[in-house]
């Protein structure tokens, strides 16, 4: 049985940038070695605090891990 799990994950850009990656595929990097844990990357994407649609995400992001809904 699968379970879906909602987290928040913060990627210091620039280690990114020194392993000459972007952020995203920095990040399926770095987790790739859960996978033989059965802990698999589904959906990915960036959310950016200056941009407002995004800022609007994280907040609903958090308020779902906050109180559950």
């Amino acid at each position: 049985m699968e379970r879906t799990v909602v987290a928040i994950l913060k990627i210091d850009d620039s280690r990114a940038i020194e392993a000459d990656m972007g952020t995203i595929d920095y990040l399926e990097d770095s987790l790739s070695s859960l996978t033989s844990a059965g802990i698999i990357l589904d959906e990915t994407r960036i959310l950016d605090d200056d941009d407002p649609g995004d800022t609007d995400a994280i907040k609903l992001a958090k308020l779902i891990l906050e109180e559950g809904i």
